[in-house]
């Protein structure tokens, strides 16, 4: 029975160490007991689960309205002849 891992790590006794996301061909009697327990899901062409994972990007809707980014305004400082003021400022003795 083929599954998909679901545990971040899993220990089976033959195949070693199964990490997330692979996808193994389990003896039927081992498949159940790791489906029972959660640690799996079984694997077809198209997984289809009954609680969808959430996509990317996508937020629940809020009754905050939304924050608008704010930039700091830019003034440069201006010398005499209009140029503008490198490094730091002379101080005053």
């Amino acid at each position: 029975m083929k599954v998909s891992i679901l545990k971040k790590t899993l220990l089976d006794d033959k195949l070693g160490r199964l990490m997330f996301g692979d996808i193994v061909d389990l003896p039927e009697h081992k498949a159940r007991f790791f489906l029972e327990r959660g640690d799996v899901e079984l694997y077809e062409t198209k997984v289809i689960r009954e609680n969808p994972y959430k996509a990317a990007g996508v937020v629940a809707q809020s009754s905050v309205s939304p924050v608008a980014l704010v930039l700091p305004s830019q003034t440069p400082s201006l010398s005499e002849d209009g140029a503008k003021k490198r490094g730091r400022p002379k101080k005053d003795s």
